[in-house]
């Protein structure tokens, strides 16, 4: 998938609906995890969300990307970048 750089005012939405993708079972690259999840953000808020997606990611949470409690924590985590402003996640 070729995928261009984030754009500041898009990165909330743009990780949403990864994260929306990864809830719904969608598969996913390397150059896809990487551009969302291997990358950093000057956005605090998002930035936790990346870390806590690159964790459960690793297995390093009690949640699991396949499982029903993952895909309800990413459903979760996407409706906040969604509906909250940088500061507010």
């Amino acid at each position: 998938m070729n995928r261009h750089p984030l754009q500041p005012s898009n990165c909330r939405q743009e990780f949403a609906d990864f994260l929306q993708r990864l809830a719904n079972g969608a598969d996913f690259d390397t150059e896809e995890w990487s551009s969302f999840v291997v990358a950093h953000y000057h956005d605090e808020a998002l930035e936790e969300i990346r870390r806590m997606t690159a964790r459960m990611g690793c297995g390093y949470m009690d949640e699991k990307l396949d499982s029903e409690a993952g895909r309800e924590l990413l459903r979760t985590w996407a409706d906040r970048l969604r509906s909250t402003g940088p500061a507010a996640v």
